[in-house]
């Protein structure tokens, strides 16, 4: 920049990286990112209703994958996933239970919902910039954020496992139907696994962009969703052209199954 080749003294630099700082990490920046924290969290993880409508919005990314209608088959699988998600409420989880999970949860797969992501961020962040509530207790707001952060994991773990139900669902369904093309169980594994990862929502995929727009009040509640939307929309034809260019035809019926899928979710 039109800085570049100038030189300050250590003594000048250290005072003028503090005033950064105290711009960065005081006053204004915790209020707005406390006052985000509290709009997002009561419109999305602590608002009843919207836990229903996330049930609902999955059933669109299991349609889009082509992983409906409800075949016998496939109620043993949804069965299995929404015993896994119980068995991980436990405070000690069987271990037998939770192979599946621990190896979603091993590909960045399982607890990677994009909202709870968001309200995540943005814990960590009051972290960062020293958010200590005890140096505020006149501030009736802050001790609001204080019993905000205590309260709701519970329902932070509830909302994030209704989206888990639904991955290791589309999980379980990728996998037997790979394992029928003649893939073995490790290889089905991993392609059910990437699978999953490109064609539901995942925290871990959203641009840096996107999450600082998303940690402001003024740009609404779901934009970290609404991002995800478009990526594994886009994924689930991408993936469908590949699988229905394939030589194997067992490939290429579920490739039309995904393309119907996309076709009907569009």
């Amino acid at each position: 920049g039109a800085f570049e080749g100038h030189y300050v003294s250590d003594d000048i630099y250290a005072v003028l990286n503090n005033v950064y700082q105290d711009i960065q990490h005081t006053g204004p920046t915790k209020l707005l990112y406390a006052l985000t924290l509290l709009t997002k969290w009561s419109k999305t993880v602590g608002n009843i209703p919207t836990h229903l409508r996330n049930l609902m919005g999955n059933f669109a990314f299991v349609l889009q994958s082509g992983h409906l209608p409800i075949t016998p088959e496939r109620m043993k699988f949804a069965v299995a996933s929404f015993k896994t998600v119980i068995n991980n409420f436990r405070y000690q989880p069987e271990s037998k239970k939770q192979e599946v999970y621990n190896y979603l949860k091993s590909r960045g797969i399982m607890t990677t919902d994009t909202e709870v992501g968001l309200i995540q961020d943005l814990y960590e962040d009051l972290e960062k910039n020293n958010f200590d509530i005890s140096l505020h207790t006149q501030n009736k707001f802050n001790k609001l954020v204080s019993a905000l952060k205590g309260v709701p994991r519970a329902m932070n773990k509830i909302y994030q496992s209704e989206d888990e139900i639904f991955k290791i669902y589309g999980f379980l369904v990728e996998q037997a139907r790979y394992k029928k093309a003649g893939l073995t169980e490790s290889q089905a594994n991993e392609k059910a696994a990437s699978i999953v990862t490109n064609t539901y929502p995942n925290y871990s995929k959203i641009p840096n962009i996107v999450r600082k727009v998303g940690k402001f009040p003024l740009f609404g509640t779901f934009v970290a969703f609404q991002s995800e939307s478009l990526r594994v929309s886009y994924n689930s034809a991408l993936i469908a052209k590949e699988e229905l260019s394939s030589s194997n035809p067992t490939i290429r019926k579920i490739g039309a199954e995904r393309l119907a899928g996309v076709k009907s979710n569009s």
